[in-house]
C-alpha cells in the first residue's frame, strides 16, 4: 500500500493554493483529484507517488464514494438539526448525532461503545481504508482468530490493529453496504467490557452537550 513517508493520518489543511503549481503533498487537494481530477491532474500524482493503475482506479473509487457518502451526511445532519434537535442519551455520551457518524460504520460505532469502548472517530481514513479509533488503549491484548483474518485477506482486506484503533485497509473496490457488513462482523470479537463507555471528551462533544443542556431547557 502506500509508503510515502507522509502522514495521511492527520488531514493538511487547503490554504490558498496556486492553480497552476497546486500542492502535491496536500492529503485534501489529492483526494480532490481523485474525487473528480482531469487526466493530467491524475497523472500529476501518478508521477509523484509512482502509484499504478489499479492504484488509481481504487483510490478513485473510495475517494468517489467518500464524497457522495458525506454529501448526503451534510443533509441528513441539517434535517436533524431543524426537526429533531433533541439528542438521545447515546449521542450525548458519544458527544453528536448519529447523522454525524459515516453510515457504513455508524451501528459499530454504536454496538461498540454499548460494549464498553468510548470512541472519538471512525470512517473513512487516507485513500484506500477505514479506521475506528478509541480513547484508551483496549486493543493492546486483543486479537481476531487468524481464521477470521485469513478470511478477510482472502477477500482483499487487510485488518490492522493498534492499541488505540482498528483499520480496515482495502485491495479492491466495495460499496457502502459490503463495508458495513465487513464492520459489523469484525464488531462481533470485541468483547464486552466491565465498565460502560464514558462519554466523549473531546471538545466538540462538550461542545454539543453544552448546546443540548440550553435545547431541553427551551422546550
Amino acid at each position: 500500500m502506500i509508503n510515502q513517508n507522509i502522514n495521511f493520518e492527520t488531514p493538511n489543511k487547503i490554504g490558498g493554493e496556486n492553480e497552476s503549481s497546486p500542492d502535491l503533498n496536500n492529503e485534501d487537494y489529492i483526494k480532490k483529484v481523485f474525487e473528480s481530477g482531469t487526466k493530467e491532474e491524475l497523472e500529476k500524482i501518478t508521477n509523484q507517488y509512482d502509484f499504478t493503475p489499479e492504484q488509481i482506479k481504487l483510490f478513485s473509487h473510495f475517494a468517489k464514494l467518500r464524497k457522495n457518502i458525506l454529501d448526503e451526511m451534510h443533509q441528513q445532519i441539517e434535517d436533524r438539526r431543524k426537526n429533531r434537535p433533541i439528542a438521545t442519551e447515546d449521542e450525548l455520551s458519544m458527544g453528536a448525532y448519529q447523522e454525524s457518524i459515516e453510515p457504513q460504520v455508524r451501528q459499530t460505532v454504536f454496538d461498540l461503545r454499548k460494549k464498553g469502548y468510548a470512541t472519538y472517530g471512525s470512517g473513512f481514513n487516507g485513500f484506500d481504508n477505514q479506521a475506528i479509533y478509541f480513547e484508551k488503549h483496549y486493543l493492546e491484548n486483543f486479537k481476531i482468530p487468524a481464521p477470521i483474518v485469513d478470511k478477510f485477506k482472502e477477500q482483499k482486506i487487510i485488518i490492522e490493529i493498534k492499541p488505540d484503533r482498528i483499520k480496515l485497509i482495502f485491495e479492491k473496490e466495495f460499496t457502502q453496504e459490503e463495508i458495513s457488513s465487513f464492520w459489523q462482523e469484525i464488531e462481533n470479537y470485541f468483547p464486552i467490557l466491565e465498565e460502560s463507555a464514558p462519554p466523549c471528551q473531546l471538545n466538540q462533544a462538550i461542545s454539543f452537550r453544552e448546546r443540548q443542556k440550553g435545547l431541553t431547557i427551551s422546550e
